[in-house]
């Protein structure tokens, strides 16, 4: 994904083991390479047993232990918090290029707060589950209107993690 690069802004909800948003921390450059633009992760959690996990994983972790480095904390974060309001919580800015969602939305929608954070040409992927069946759905921001798109790919419901907390 193009929105994935060094200097991206990215909001990653439901932290799980954190592996995802590692992944992300070093695509768009959140330690700081100076030749490169930097970019960051907030990574949102509503259960505090798994964001405290996750920071163990990432302490333990000899190669990205650093992304929770003073230096680094405006660039990664680990945070507890509900998901289905954006973060910071309830805002109505434009801030995110890229807007991943690991938890299944029962609505036939994307929350409102999540749709509205995402920046001009600005992707979110959201697991749904319509009519009994799961899917990705595809959100972006073009042309200052949100559009999306679902796939036909069918998950397994095994593969996904709880319901988005309403």
């Amino acid at each position: 994904v193009d929105n994935l690069k060094p200097g991206s802004i990215v909001l990653d909800i439901g932290t799980n083991n954190g592996m995802l948003a590692i992944i992300m921390a070093n695509l768009v450059n959140c330690r700081g390479d100076l030749s490169q633009k930097r970019g960051s992760v907030t990574s949102l959690e509503i259960k505090s047993e798994k964001v405290e996990k996750c920071l163990d994983n990432i302490k333990n972790d000899t190669i990205n232990r650093d992304l929770l480095l003073e230096d680094n904390q405006d660039h990664f974060k680990v945070v507890e918090g509900n998901g289905r309001t954006g973060y910071p919580e309830n805002l109505n800015k434009k801030l995110y290029d890229v807007i991943h969602v690991s938890a299944s939305n029962v609505a036939k929608e994307a929350p409102p707060y999540l749709k509205y954070q995402l920046k001009e040409g600005g992707l979110m992927f959201i697991p749904i589950n319509l009519d009994g069946k799961a899917g990705v759905r595809i959100y972006q921001r073009s042309k200052g209107k949100i559009k999306f798109i679902t796939t036909d790919l069918i998950l397994d419901e095994s593969m996904m993690s709880s319901e988005l907390e309403k």
